[in-house]
């Protein structure tokens, strides 16, 4: 009689990404041109020296209109 002893496998799996979203606007005191936009990242990786930086974005959208909003 042999003894076989069951084998267990286990599957390392990547880190589930946490992809946030903020948005921002900001409209010019004196002139009133206004921007508008989104940027996510992913909350699950580390950065360097905790700083989002543009090739870590995920996807960012910003928009500019004139003060009559063209």
């Amino acid at each position: 009689m042999t003894d076989i002893l069951p084998i267990f496998r286990r599957a390392v799996l990547p880190p589930t990404p946490d992809i946030v979203t903020y948005e921002f606007d900001w409209t010019g005191q004196i002139a009133g041109f206004r921007v508008e936009g989104e940027f996510s990242y992913d909350l699950s990786q580390s950065y360097e020296d905790g700083i989002v930086r543009e090739e870590n974005l995920e996807s960012f959208d910003i928009s500019f209109f004139a003060p009559d909003g063209s």
